[in-house]
């Protein structure tokens, strides 16, 4: 729900002006997501809740995660500790610019960030301090990026295994290129934490390469964003916004919109209120 949320807020300031104004729909979509970030608690609690069951059944031993993950989501960190010994490989742009490499590299952020929130809360109890403040302590820096990889990893995982149901070709294609894309945004995004565990310690030059990755990636995408938004928009009468019509033709379907607004073409009824002075009194 965060990212849908961006999301909408992005393409309204890429609009300009005219994603603020009430024609464009764009605010009632705004507002109709933003209280998906707080039903059935706010995304904060439901984060703390993720991170609370990866750290019981971490403190059971990490073999555990391969019982107790039905969808598979956790399955990857029974092999935790083989996962946080591996180090990033890539020697060109396009080896870091593959989902399986992408994955791999999420894939030991959460087992890094598990371990480390787990030593965390260790600590903290260890101190005198009770499982609730330990778990409350925990969190900024540690337990809630640990929930917010740990999902991220798993919308890229899950995009992957659709791709690998689809038949090779140019739709397969462009599908993989927006899975790099968001891969690498994930990676990018925490890469301070690459670093600071040690995954780029064999190359250090990674960050360079995920941005190569990203700059080569922007107008190849550019040319296929059209298509690929009108693959999966709704129709025009659904949308309802002059912005986003299928044929492109912005200003044409706004004066259309704006000319057919209800009293449009008539004064407002607060009119003599700005013009009419007969109630003003003159001083001379």
């Amino acid at each position: 729900t965060w990212a849908a949320r961006d999301g909408v807020q992005e393409c309204r300031e890429a609009c300009g002006g005219h994603g603020y104004l009430k024609l464009s729909t764009i605010g009632d979509l705004r507002g109709n997501n933003d209280p998906n970030c707080t039903y059935e608690g706010e995304n904060n609690v439901l984060i703390q809740q993720a991170s609370n069951w990866l750290l019981s059944v971490r403190a059971k031993g990490n073999e555990r995660f391969a019982e107790v993950s039905p969808l598979g989501s956790a399955t990857f960190l029974a092999h935790s500790a083989q996962i946080r010994g591996q180090r990033a490989t890539w020697t060109t742009a396009a080896e870091a610019g593959t989902l399986s490499n992408l994955i791999s590299a999420m894939d030991w952020l959460v087992a890094y960030l598990l371990e480390e929130t787990y030593r965390k809360v260790t600590e903290l109890k260890q101190r005198g301090k009770s499982s609730f403040e330990a778990r409350n302590d925990s969190q900024s820096y540690y337990a809630r990026t640990l929930s917010i990889a740990y999902g991220e990893r798993m919308l890229l995982h899950v995009y992957s295994k659709f791709l690998a149901n689809l038949e090779p070709g140019s739709e397969r294609q462009t599908f993989e290129r927006l899975g790099v894309l968001y891969g690498a945004g994930i990676v990018l995004k925490h890469i301070g934490l690459f670093y600071q565990g040690g995954y780029f310690a064999q190359q250090p030059n990674g960050m360079a390469l995920l941005q190569q990755v990203v700059l080569d990636l922007l107008p190849v995408i550019k040319r296929e964003a059209i298509a690929l938004v009108d693959a999966i928009a709704p129709p025009d009468f659904i949308l309802n916004s002059p912005l986003g019509m299928s044929d492109g033709d912005v200003y044409r379907h706004m004066e259309s919109a704006i000319m057919q607004a209800p009293e449009a073409l008539e004064r407002p009824k607060w009119w003599r209120d700005v013009v009419h002075r007969d109630y003003v009194q003159a001083k001379l």
